[in-house]
């Protein structure tokens, strides 16, 4: 078996592509990774990346891949690949802090939200340990458990209300 996994990574190389596979046949997968420089070549599978560069002079490139629900930089250039179910264009409005690396998606990332494809079949959590399909705490998600694009999923784990309600019964 030629499959090499690799999940829940930053790769930010000094020079060339973060990633580069054998192509289809090659059988590398990528899940959950963030790409801060460089870009992926001939990579047999891409699950759930973000492919963002912070230096906006700066380009990232996919070339010859397969990606599926990734979160892809506006401005990538993306050569003879195919993407299923992918953003290309993301900005640094989606995430948190990208000077910063935290590529964490606001809740302002609405392409992105509930976008993705489910994949529970092959993994169930992003890049920090998160259930994927479940925005609010541990509540899924009311849309059959949608997950977000990208490697981070989405969690609101403040400003929402846990509201019980009490329904009492009087005599008429």
């Amino acid at each position: 078996n030629k499959d090499i996994v690799l999940e829940n990574a930053v790769l930010a190389p000094s020079s060339g592509y973060a990633v580069t596979g054998q192509g289809a046949s090659g059988g590398e997968i990528l899940r959950n990774c963030v790409i801060t420089k460089g870009g992926i070549s001939n990579l047999a599978l891409g699950e759930n990346l973000t492919v963002f560069d912070p230096d906006p002079a700066v380009e990232p490139a996919i070339t010859d891949s397969y990606l599926v629900n990734c979160l892809i930089e506006y401005g990538t250039v993306i050569t003879n690949s195919t993407l299923e179910n992918c953003d290309i264009a993301a900005t640094d409005g989606y995430f948190v802090s990208v000077s910063t690396g935290d590529f964490r998606l606001l809740s302002t990332a609405a392409n992105a939200i509930d976008k993705g494809k489910n994949l529970s079949a092959e993994f169930t959590s992003d890049i920090s340990g998160n259930n994927r399909g479940v925005d609010v705490l541990d509540i899924s998600n009311f849309d059959s458990g949608a997950w977000d694009i990208g490697a981070h999923e989405f969690v609101l784990d403040a400003g929402y209300s846990d509201v019980t309600i009490t329904v009492i019964e009087s005599p008429v």
